[in-house]
């Protein structure tokens, strides 16, 4: 009998948080918005449209955002936010037209390239994830992307409560799993920390240092040129990435690619180190996913070479 009972019990208990989502509403306002995610403890869901333009935003919603099922989702761990973009600003207020130069700088920090989208947000704004609306797009798969960006907001969160408390190599490890757990566009929040992860790993215990050493090295290098012009010091910060044995094939390649892409200003001049450097790169990772971009470089290039020299013999 008690065991009966139990099982009841736990059924009813699933039963009614099963239950407890209710469907999210679509709020207008951000600051309204923002301050229901933080009551709540939920994340934003932000809609960016093009209503009076772009020709898709309103097929989404009819489709798919105004759908319950679709709504139920999104209402187990987002606030729904539909922003939109006006292009013709004749007819709004000047509050209104403050408001939509405000949006469009949103959806620029956020990344929004096209609208309609989808942006996946901490709280306070920071985007983490996005879903494109498209020719193939039904509310079966934009619910299962929701999904996962709703399983991405959650580990973000773990991650960043377990950093507050890290220290040393563990810390390195939080940030390269957090690092990991968005897309890359939306890396750039995480500046910080990226600075951070060759003083708290300085051994190499993580095998990651090689990783980060590069996405600074960017930085490091344009640093550089504008302080000096120097292209050969800029080209050198990536030359002595490459050599350290702390990259992987992929990122020796890339090292000896922006070595190749420096050295010649963007591809403006071929000097005596391009094709050299070139060959490195690809040699480092044949079957990579930027070889056969690479190889096509190289050998446009070594035909060029091949043609010139010809010229100059016969000259």
């Amino acid at each position: 009998m008690k065991k009966l009972f139990l099982i009841l019990t736990v059924f009813t208990m699933l039963f009614f948080v099963g239950c407890n989502s209710e469907p999210a509403e679509w709020l207008t306002d951000l600051d309204q918005a923002t301050l229901a995610a933080e009551e709540s403890g939920k994340d934003l869901l932000i809609f960016f449209s093009g209503l009076d333009w772009d020709g898709y935003s309103e097929q989404f919603i009819s489709d798919i955002l105004s759908q319950e099922k679709f709504l139920k989702e999104v209402g187990k761990d987002y606030v729904a936010l539909q922003l939109n973009l006006v292009l013709d600003e004749q007819n709004l207020t000047e509050d209104e037209i403050v408001k939509n130069q405000n949006t469009y700088l949103l959806a620029y920090s956020m990344g929004v390239s096209s609208v309609p989208t989808l942006i996946a947000a901490s709280s306070d704004t920071i985007p983490y994830g996005a879903i494109q609306y498209g020719p193939d797009s039904d509310i079966q798969t934009v619910t299962k992307e929701v999904k996962k960006l709703q399983e991405t907001g959650k580990t973000i969160k773990s991650l960043k409560a377990k950093l507050e408390k890290a220290t040393g190599v563990n810390k390195a490890k939080l940030i390269d799993a957090l690092y990991d757990s968005v897309a890359e566009e939306f890396t750039y929040q995480f500046q910080d920390l990226i600075v951070e992860f060759p003083s708290l790993d300085p051994e190499n215990k993580t095998g990651k240092l090689g990783k980060y050493k590069l996405i600074l090295a960017y930085d490091e290098s344009l640093a550089i040129f504008n302080e000096s012009g120097d292209i050969t010091a800029a080209t050198q910060v990536f030359i002595d990435l490459a050599e350290s044995g702390l990259l992987d094939s992929e990122g020796y390649q890339t090292a000896y690619y922006m070595a190749a892409y420096l050295e010649s200003y963007g591809g403006k001049i071929i000097t005596e180190n391009t094709i050299p450097y070139l060959q490195k790169a690809y040699d480092a990772d044949p079957e990579g996913e930027a070889a056969d971009s690479i190889l096509s470089t190289l050998q446009a290039l070594q035909e060029s070479q091949v043609s010139e020299e010809a010229t100059g013999e016969q000259q």
